[in-house]
């Protein structure tokens, strides 16, 4: 009876207020949300109030905390000079730089990851091209501010290095602890200026761009220079007094002719395996295959110098013609031989299909963006049939409603992937609470470029933080001198930052 008595009492009564809208649980134990994710599962942490993440310019993670299934053999990348320069990771100045010192960045840079460092590094993006600034600073209480910078990085490349993972087993949970602000430009030469709705991003995961190399492919570099004024291409002009910007008619600025310089025009721009740069559907394959490499050739292995571990690279190029090459192989006097059957086939094999420029980005480019209204939402670019545009590429976006984060207010913002392997659902909470769920939408699919790997290194597989990515916005070609002259879909869609301040990341991959 006395538990009768307890628990005897009249019940309450709810009702919806419909001016608002709620979402809640009464109890749902498996539900990952803010605040109840376990270490086991902290993949990545960035901190920027603790000295251990900040490395110079750069951010890292903290080593105590990385993903389980990570994998490092160390990283030796010896051709990223060839894109490092898009995006800051390699620099240089372009008025200040002799052909022979830009020749060696381009093709001799290296950049070195130990083996047993699984952390997350990310550098600020800059660019050499001098089209854009990328103002960003630390405040005193250790965050960062950012006011048209961000940094990247890249967390996965082959089958040697990977420190984060590529698919959502699952349940992803990305948290953020960042403050809107309106602060005011420090530059006129931002990506935000550029393209304004794409201010807000704060967040990018994917490919940072799109192949850089269609410029060779398809004969895209034909762009100006600002530079003519001051000399024929080649030519190099040393700053005796140097400035902050470079203005051929400025008198302050005094510049010497430097007469021993090479000429780029004859100098060979190849991987570090010998491919061209401007070779497009080249591949090849590692093989130990005795039979590949014992030959009568000068250059053949023979038992006595063979050591045991050797490979031989075997190249060949992809193409899509599809017709039976045996029946234009034949000993009539029209017919092909070994020798000659290539010129049949060179129409598929030396033009790049601009298709792959979008194949490369489906599922591929993923971006959280903080909208002007306070609204919080996603950017995706996936491939919709039904869309007519190039590529039948589209660009799915969805927001909460405005004013779910508060200028001047630090928010502490997280993001649930949730997917079943073929589509995902994306659950927004904003200081604990849920604020937006989004539709199914098709599930993330990260993926390096069609193509081949010494010239793609740290381009797939990037992460960003306080902004998109660049895309090909600050493209530098062995032709240095010259501005990118074409708007991809990479920079028109993502090329933009958040404008606020930024404390912490986390990568939870529960």
């Amino acid at each position: 009876m006395s538990n009768y008595s307890l628990n005897n009492i009249k019940r309450g009564y709810s009702h919806i207020n419909e001016s608002d809208y709620w979402d809640f649980h009464i109890n749902k134990d498996d539900t990952c949300h803010s605040g109840l994710n376990d270490d086991e599962c902290l993949a990545s942490f960035i901190d920027t109030e603790n000295d251990e993440c900040i490395e110079g310019e750069n951010l890292v993670s903290l080593s105590d905390f990385t993903y389980k299934d990570a994998c490092s053999m160390g990283l030796d990348l010896k051709n990223i000079g060839l894109t490092g320069v898009d995006n800051g990771l390699i620099r240089f100045r372009k008025d200040r730089v002799t052909n022979e010192e830009f020749y060696k960045l381009y093709t001799q840079s290296e950049y070195i990851i130990e083996s047993d460092d699984l952390r997350l590094h990310l550098h600020p993006v800059s660019g050499s091209t001098l089209l854009y600034d990328y103002p960003l600073s630390r405040n005193d209480d250790g965050s960062i501010k950012l006011n048209g910078g961000f940094y990247q990085g890249f967390f996965r490349h082959g089958n040697t290095y990977s420190i984060l993972p590529s698919k959502i087993e699952n349940r992803w949970n990305l948290e953020f602890v960042l403050k809107k602000e309106d602060y005011k430009p420090e530059s006129e030469k931002t990506l935000n200026g550029k393209y304004p709705s794409n201010k807000g991003i704060f967040f990018y995961i994917g490919t940072r761009a799109q192949n850089k190399w269609v410029y060779l492919y398809n004969n895209l570099v034909s762009g100006s220079t600002n530079f003519n004024c001051c000399g024929q291409k080649g030519e190099y002009f040393d700053m005796v007094e140097p400035s902050d910007g470079f203005d051929c008619n400025d008198g302050n600025d005094y510049f010497d002719l430097v007469d021993e310089d090479i000429d780029l025009e004859d100098k060979e721009f190849k991987t570090d395996n010998g491919f061209d740069i401007d070779s497009p559907n080249d591949d090849y394959v590692m093989s130990d295959n005795k039979f590949l490499m014992f030959d009568r050739t000068k250059t053949g292995i023979t038992v006595s110098n063979y050591e045991g571990n050797e490979e031989v690279l075997i190249s060949y190029k992809k193409r899509k013609y599809n017709g039976n090459l045996f029946e234009y192989l034949n000993r009539t006097p029209t017919g092909y031989t070994a020798e000659n059957i290539d010129s049949l086939t060179s129409e598929y094999t030396e033009k790049y299909d601009m298709q792959k420029m979008y194949s490369d980005i489906y599922e591929n480019a993923f971006a959280l963006k903080i909208n002007n209204d306070g609204s919080i939402g996603y950017r995706y670019a996936i491939k919709d049939c039904s869309v007519d545009a190039d590529g039948h590429l589209s660009i799915l976006e969805g927001s909460s409603f405005p004013n779910v984060i508060k200028t001047s207010e630090w928010a502490k913002i997280n993001v649930i992937f949730k997917s079943n392997g073929q589509m995902m659902k994306l659950y927004f909470y904003v200081n604990g609470k849920l604020k937006y769920i989004t539709k199914e939408i098709p599930a993330l699919n990260l993926h390096k470029l069609d193509e081949i790997d010494e010239k793609q290194e740290g381009v797939p597989f990037n992460i960003s933080i306080g902004g998109g990515t660049q895309g090909l916005s600050e493209t530098i070609m062995p032709d240095y001198m010259s501005e990118p002259t074409e708007v991809f879909d990479i920079e028109r869609h993502f090329g933009g930052s958040f404008i606020g301040d930024f404390k912490s990341f986390k990568f939870h991959t529960c």
